[in-house]
């Protein structure tokens, strides 16, 4: 059988909706319950509606692609699906089979793209340092065991909406790959100098995570923060000190076996004017 990736995949919407809530109940049971209950409807609806003549309403397909927390696309494709299979009349059927053509097409060209997709451009920047989601799941899926937008939306405590659309970003500009059901990493060396109009954001972005992990304090955590007078030359002492374990960290990273996420921040700055 097919390998099957995302609802481009699909030419049945049933097929799809079934294909999903099995993945999920692997993750979590009682999904056909679930989406009886977003549906506001029966759960003998829905598998009248899965193993049935019975079809969703275009009002169901809505409250489906938010429990699916389907990105915009994928949104506009499902619901394409469910309206084709609704069609009364052939010329209304190949209305919306022309729709999911195009649709599906406009994906293809967002996946064949990526081949030669890797540096990011001033929008893209923009839209990857806006919030600390997109780098963390970005490096996440080099964990096997978080490789499904399920399962890095329930590890990170996020929407699946919002994993689903950081993901179609991430993938169509090169950072993701998404192959057989499971995403794994495109290029995954950026640097962002320290003249760029992002970096604050990015910098302000994981203190702000910093911040949080005090509420979750671990034992294996570590948070410090001191308030010391020392001469000039120590300054430039102690900030060679920290660049060099900083170097030092990165090597280790590198060697390391991608198992957990953490984030490591390090501030050193002057308070007073400089002479």
């Amino acid at each position: 059988m097919k390998s099957r990736d995302t609802v481009f995949d699909f030419k049945d919407y049933k097929e799809y909706l079934s294909f999903k809530l099995e993945e999920r109940a692997a993750l979590e049971k009682g999904q056909r319950i679930r989406l009886a209950a977003k549906l506001n409807c029966k759960p003998s609806f829905i598998s009248q509606v899965l193993s049935g003549p019975l079809d969703l309403s275009p009002e169901h397909a809505q409250s489906a692609n938010e429990f699916l927390g389907h990105s915009n696309a994928e949104a506009k494709f499902f619901l394409a699906l469910v309206l084709h299979a609704r069609a009364g009349t052939p010329s209304l059927r190949k209305h919306y089979q022309e729709e999911i053509q195009v649709l599906r097409g406009e994906h293809l060209l967002v996946i064949n793209r990526v081949e030669f997709k890797r540096t990011l451009n001033e929008m893209e920047q923009a839209r990857y340092y806006s919030a600390w989601h997109y780098a963390a799941i970005h490096v996440l899926v080099s964990i096997n065991r978080l490789r499904t937008a399920e399962k890095i939306a329930v590890a990170l405590s996020l929407p699946l909406r919002t994993v689903n659309e950081t993901v179609e970003f991430l993938v169509e500009i090169g950072l993701l790959n998404q192959r057989d059901g499971e995403l794994s990493q495109g290029e995954t060396s950026l640097f962002l100098g320290a003249d760029s109009p992002y970096i604050a954001r990015h910098h302000l972005n994981w203190r702000l995570q910093a911040i949080r992990s005090l509420d979750r304090i671990q034992d294996i955590d570590l948070h410090y923060s001191g308030v010391v007078t020392l001469s000039r030359e120590d300054v430039d002492r102690i900030r060679e000190i920290l660049v060099k374990a900083i170097q030092k960290v990165r090597q280790t990273v590198t060697q390391s076996k991608d198992e957990t996420l953490y984030s490591y921040t390090l501030d050193f700055f002057g308070l007073l004017p400089q002479p």
